[in-house]
């Protein structure tokens, strides 16, 4: 028996990306998916998401989840300022 490597490439539409989110934030019954949680549990690879839809907010939009937003206070974001 010979074996012959066959090349898989088959490109995800946006749709099954984004069905994909959903489905795992449903699964596991999230409002909302981290990018964390969702290499954990998805199908594809995150970065795949955020390069197609631009950022994971956006992502997370589409699929009709609620977006986490880390908003910094002014000390936290003066404290990184003089840490860079």
């Amino acid at each position: 028996m010979k074996f012959e490597y066959q090349e898989y490439n088959k490109k995800a539409t946006d749709d099954e990306l984004i069905d994909d989110v959903t489905r795992v934030a449903k699964e596991h019954g999230l409002s909302s998916l981290s990018m964390h949680e969702y290499k954990t549990y998805g199908s594809f690879d995150n970065s795949t998401i955020t390069r197609r839809f631009g950022t994971w907010n956006h992502a997370l939009e589409l699929a009709g989840l609620e977006c986490r937003n880390r908003f910094y206070t002014e000390l936290e974001l003066f404290n990184n300022l003089q840490h860079v």
